[in-house]
């Protein structure tokens, strides 16, 4: 795994907090972690504990950006990273549900936030 530091992050502004995203991205790609250790490990979010796992939801539960985004992704796909108010997410689709007319209706998602930090 990358030598990404709780430090280094901590310390973060939206370039480093992109450029640590981008990173872990690149080592759960490419086989050198898994999403949910990652989230385990980097996420700043009380998910982390289960891997930043959030279950199912629908369109109406999370921030619009982030939304959009895990309803774009296909299953097992991951996500360049999303802004929302709480910070920088990736976000991986892990699973879907489809309504009657085989649409979308809800996805089951886990994500890694890494919060703003500005320097002081």
């Amino acid at each position: 795994m990358s030598d990404i530091s709780k430090d280094l992050i901590a310390a973060s502004s939206k370039p480093l907090v992109l450029s640590i995203l981008a990173e872990i991205r690149q080592d759960i790609a490419e086989g050198r972690v898994g999403f949910e250790e990652a989230a385990r490990t980097y996420s700043e979010d009380t998910s982390a504990a289960t891997g930043g796992d959030l279950g199912f939801f629908d369109r109406n539960r999370m921030a619009p950006a982030f939304t959009e985004a895990a309803f774009n992704l296909a299953v097992n796909d991951i996500s360049d990273p999303v802004r929302t108010q709480f910070g920088f997410h990736l976000i991986e689709c892990t699973d879907e549900r489809l309504n009657d007319k085989g649409e979308r209706e809800e996805v089951e998602a886990r994500h890694i936030l890494l919060r703003l930090h500005p320097s002081q």
